[in-house]
């Protein structure tokens, strides 16, 4: 799943994703995401009516649906899914798995939330730029605690969309955290804080001996998936997928 604002085609045309994974024995699917693409509406319109996390729940559903679909056709093994997120997509990406077990295995790039380090460190200047009340904030110097609980006020449900309260919902399956050293929309310290919770709920339940969760931190770069995470990523598919999905999740 690409990142927001991005559609569908990124992943073919801009990242060459999808025509290289392919040629890997990968049946890869992109879509876009609710007001996004060729789908009609604002995301703007749509967030001030319904808020974010209905406008994100939406976008969830439509995954879920992708793999109804996936699971439709001949030439997928329906039982041996992975996912893939970029930025927002990475964050689909958590949630798609908390909420549907078919998928497997779980690659989230930059798509980390962490909302005490997201707006300790300002990163969430970066996060919901063009936002209204960010701009409000901004302009009147509002830092740290008190611009997280003015978001949190005027989208009361935006709490419980948090990386750390559902990344136990994970638990045994392989999960690939990636990010840059300098990403401003996900600074290091978010990262760090959900592989550790992570890490720490795969280990209560013996899992981490296989290498299972990892937290892969590309130096030097920002918001990005570059060739070298691109590599990382697709080889962390090809090891789990392989695997007997079955056992791993009984071990």
């Amino acid at each position: 799943m690409p990142g927001t604002p991005n559609d569908k085609e990124d992943l073919m045309y801009g990242l060459n994703i999808i025509r290289s994974w392919a040629d890997r024995g990968f049946f890869v699917i992109s879509i876009d995401r609710p007001y996004h693409g060729q789908r009609r509406g604002s995301l703007e319109e749509n967030i001030l009516e319904k808020g974010m996390v209905r406008v994100w729940g939406e976008s969830l559903y439509d995954l879920m649906v992708s793999l109804d679909y996936v699971k439709s056709r001949r030439e997928t093994d329906g039982d041996r899914i992975g996912v893939l997120g970029l930025s927002m997509g990475g964050m689909e990406a958590l949630w798609l798995a908390a909420l549907d077990e078919r998928v497997d295995v779980v690659v989230s790039v930059a798509g980390h939330l962490a909302w005490d380090q997201v707006f300790e460190s300002g990163a969430w200047k970066h996060i919901f730029r063009g936002y209204a009340l960010r701009n409000e904030l901004v302009q009147k110097g509002v830092e740290g605690k008190e611009a997280r609980l003015a978001f949190f006020r005027e989208q009361p449900n935006l709490e419980a969309v948090e990386a750390l309260r559902i990344v136990d919902r994970l638990v045994p399956r392989p999960l690939l955290l990636m990010v840059g050293d300098r990403d401003p929309f996900i600074p290091l310290i978010v990262s760090e804080s959900l592989y550790e919770r992570a890490h720490a709920l795969y280990a209560q339940e013996g899992y981490t001996a296989d290498g299972r969760v990892e937290l892969f931190i590309s130096e030097g770069n920002g918001h990005s998936f570059n060739k070298s995470m691109q590599r990382i990523a697709i080889n962390w598919f090809s090891e789990w997928l392989a695997v007997d999905l079955k056992t791993l999740r009984a071990d």
